[in-house]
């Protein structure tokens, strides 16, 4: 997975529509979380701490962040990995009835452009 650092001016976050489509994150936005338990085969992979030698970052050598500038790091446990092949009936229900494309809830519906592909493909 790659991390960027920028200033995003006054944006938290910044997912590219190429992003969120390829990893189907389930996003829960009262609690401020992704869940990544519908990303692809490629995705799951060994992580640095499963192996004998844990990787660590020396993070003296890393460029100095500017004023406005956030770093993003998303660590996924073991346990986590295991369970990104399941996908409930429900869901796979859901999937189809939609073809893959979930209406946005109403209280979004004013927000509606900032989901729309090209808006996700525009850097801020």
């Amino acid at each position: 997975m790659d991390f960027s650092i920028t200033n995003i001016s006054k944006n938290d976050i910044f997912l590219g529509h190429d992003w969120l489509k390829y990893h189907n994150p389930k996003i829960n936005w009262n609690k401020a979380m992704l869940e990544f338990s519908r990303c692809p085969g490629a995705c799951q992979k060994e992580s640095a701490v499963d192996s004998p030698e844990e990787e660590v970052l020396d993070v003296m050598e890393w460029d100095e962040m500017e004023s406005g500038d956030r770093l993003l790091v998303v660590q996924i446990s073991k346990e986590e990995l295991q369970l990104r092949a399941y996908q409930s009936k429900a869901e796979q229900l859901a999937e189809q009835r939609t073809g893959g494309h979930n209406k946005l809830p109403a209280y979004c519906l004013p927000y509606k452009k900032v989901f729309e592909k090209k808006t996700f493909d525009q850097l801020p």
